[in-house]
């Protein structure tokens, strides 16, 4: 998403990204990979926001790679959950980007 998403450059659009992850794991992560958007934390109650949107595996303790677009209202207007190692399409999220406008 970092690499190859130019929509994080529009006014109307912010990229958020939740892991079940520590703020110090984060923290870390962010500062070795150059992140520039925000990353937040779902470490306690472990895995509360991720089990909320239907992607937290109680099995393995971790989330399984959700993605939602949700509008200014905070309706969620499009999601696509990915298997942890499956690469996500970007022109899916451009589409349901421009459905918003």
């Amino acid at each position: 998403m970092r690499d190859d998403f130019p929509e994080i450059t529009r006014d109307d659009v912010e990229l958020l990204t939740v892991s079940v992850d520590s703020t110090y794991v984060l923290g870390k992560w962010a500062d070795t990979e150059n992140f520039g958007f925000s990353l937040l934390s779902d470490f306690w109650p472990h895995g509360g926001v991720a089990s909320l949107y239907g992607v937290f595996d109680t099995d393995r303790g971790l989330a399984r790679r959700g993605t939602f677009v949700i509008d200014k209202s905070g309706v969620v207007r499009w999601k696509v959950i990915n298997p942890i190692l499956e690469a996500r399409e970007i022109t899916e999220y451009r589409k349901a980007l421009a459905e918003l406008d």
